[in-house]
């Protein structure tokens, strides 16, 4: 949520990959981790981006691992199952949000 003062509430996103690695995670007041089982991870990533498996092992092992990234997190949704469902969860998450930025924005958060 954007923080301003006199301002309204907004839900700004951005997609960092490294957040954990580089330590800036304390630059934002929420945090969103979305974890998927690491085979179901690779086997993902072989298919879209055509790495191979020990190309996408190696990168994930340079990585923050699952417990790291799950430590700093104010939300975790799990990406486990179809895009259905991760629609689904992020839907709800996103709502659960709105919600807050509009308690902020009338003071009552």
């Amino acid at each position: 949520l954007a923080r301003r003062p006199g301002a309204e509430q907004a839900i700004v996103v951005v997609d960092h990959p490294l957040l954990v690695e580089t330590g800036q995670v304390d630059r934002y007041d929420v945090l969103v981790v979305v974890l998927a089982d690491a085979s179901l991870r690779v086997e993902r990533v072989v298919t879209d981006r055509g790495l191979t498996h020990d190309q996408v092992r190696a990168r994930m092992a340079a990585q923050a691992d699952d417990a790291a990234r799950r430590a700093v997190a104010t939300h975790v949704v799990v990406n486990d199952g179809s895009l259905e469902e991760l629609s689904e969860a992020v839907a709800e998450l996103h709502a659960t949000l709105r919600e807050r930025a509009v308690e902020a924005a009338s003071g009552r958060a």
